[in-house]
């Protein structure tokens, strides 16, 4: 869901520094990426300033708020600022860009996407119902099945997380006759279903 976040950075040392970021955080289509907009009129507030904020919300993305790993398919809108003229730097701006991202993101309740593999299993034609029930039994869709000479070539696509073991699982379905090979796909939510 939409959120909308504050950062502030505000310091009194000789003069009273002032850095002050409204951003709107608006999920994005799954694979779309991180997308950044100034959405300030023309010259509410100088350039550079503009420029620490974008940095800071990609420095915040690529560092995430969920264990540490990258926010992904996000809209980022600066649409409000505040700065002293001759006082506020590029440094305040970033450090409120990065409190008003961090804030904004774990309000939108993020969620952990897992790496999903592309598994492409070559086994005897005999085998190929066994193979594809533990394909299934794993979280994986079967998206093709060609059959080539005597052995059948089943394309899935699988939670990383499900594929630990399956090289035995497969040789041991398979009288040790079957292969696979597994690259990543994409990112995606998985829905764990009970085994």
């Amino acid at each position: 869901s939409e959120v909308e976040a504050l950062g502030r950075f505000d310091r009194d040392l000789r003069a009273a520094q002032i850095a002050v970021v409204r951003l709107r955080l608006t999920p994005r289509k799954r694979g779309s990426g991180l997308r950044f907009y100034n959405g300030l009129e023309a010259n509410a507030m100088p350039e550079p300033f503009i420029l620490a904020v974008e940095s800071a919300v990609k420095e915040g993305a690529s560092s995430g708020v969920v264990m540490g790993y990258p926010v992904l398919d996000v809209a980022v809108t600066l649409f409000e600022a505040q700065f002293k003229e001759g006082v506020s730097t590029e440094p305040d701006f970033r450090v409120a860009a990065s409190q008003a991202f961090r804030e904004g993101c774990l309000r939108a309740d993020p969620v952990l996407l897992e790496p999903m593999m592309t598994v492409e299993a070559i086994v005897p034609e005999e085998f190929t119902g066994e193979v594809i029930g533990d394909l299934n039994a794993r979280q994986g869709k079967v998206e093709n099945i060609t059959a080539r000479k005597t052995v059948k070539v089943i394309t899935a696509v699988v939670p990383l997380s499900e594929m630990f073991g399956y090289s035995t699982d497969l040789r041991s379905a398979t009288q040790g006759r079957g292969t696979f090979t597994m690259q990543f796909s994409h990112y995606d939510l998985v829905e764990r279903k009970k085994r």
